[in-house]
This record gives C-alpha cells, sequence and structure tokens, in this order.
C-alpha cells in the first residue's frame, strides 16, 4: 500500500496500524443495474466509519494523495469498482513529532468556510 501514496501523504500512513482503501461497486449485485449513486454512498460509509473511530478514540485521515492506478494494479481490482480513498485509522500522535509546517497547520484553529459562501438561493 505504501507505494501507492504521494510523497505529501506517506508521513501520514507510515505509522497508521491499519490502512483502508475503500471502494465503490459500479454496479448493483443482485440486478446488474448501474448504481448511479455509488461513490455518494461510499463517501457516507467512509464518513460513518470516520464518525465511529472518534467515539472509540481513534483518528482518521482521509487521502485521494495516491496514485490510483498503482493501487489498481498492486491490489488486482477488478473493473466492476471505483477507487475511492485511502484512510489511515489509528490513535492520535503528537503533533511535535511532524515536520514544522505540518505541526503548525495540525495545531492551528480549525477554520471553515462561511454558510453564505456555500449556500446559493438562486438559479443557474
Amino acid at each position: 500500500m505504501f507505494d501507492c501514496f504521494n510523497e505529501g501523504n506517506k508521513i501520514w500512513v507510515k505509522d497508521a496500524p491499519l490502512l483502508i482503501l475503500s471502494l465503490a461497486r459500479k454496479e448493483f449485485t443482485h440486478y446488474g443495474n448501474a448504481n448511479a449513486h455509488a461513490m455518494y454512498d461510499l463517501g457516507g460509509a467512509n464518513s460513518f466509519l470516520s464518525l465511529q473511530a472518534v467515539e472509540m478514540g481513534l483518528q482518521v485521515r482521509q487521502m485521494a494523495g495516491f496514485n490510483h492506478l498503482k493501487a489498481i494494479e498492486n491490489f488486482n481490482i477488478p473493473g466492476i469498482y471505483d477507487v475511492g480513498v485511502f484512510m489511515a485509522v489509528g490513535y492520535p500522535g503528537d503533533p511535535g513529532n511532524l515536520p514544522e509546517k505540518l505541526k503548525l497547520r495540525e495545531l492551528a484553529p480549525r477554520e471553515r468556510f462561511l454558510q453564505q459562501e456555500f449556500v446559493l438561493n438562486r438559479t443557474f
């Protein structure tokens, strides 16, 4: 798994006790029809997995920064799946062990977009 990650994400996964590669099945198993909402469903599943992990004292870092083609090749993923994200799951580490730039980012207060920046009340 490790060699699939972009360099910038390797620091987040090198000590993680659990790495998950999430996949979405492109078609429904019972009927063979296309599942147009597979990636939406996968995002919901990843979100609830993350919430449960935090409830259990763990942290989850979801990452799209990896070589998708290498992951497909390394894990022999059949074409019936779309690749989602990797998730590193583990116990919180010491931010002091991170490079300075990442340490500052991890310790900075969370910044959220204002609702007015992403909620629209108009037609296109």
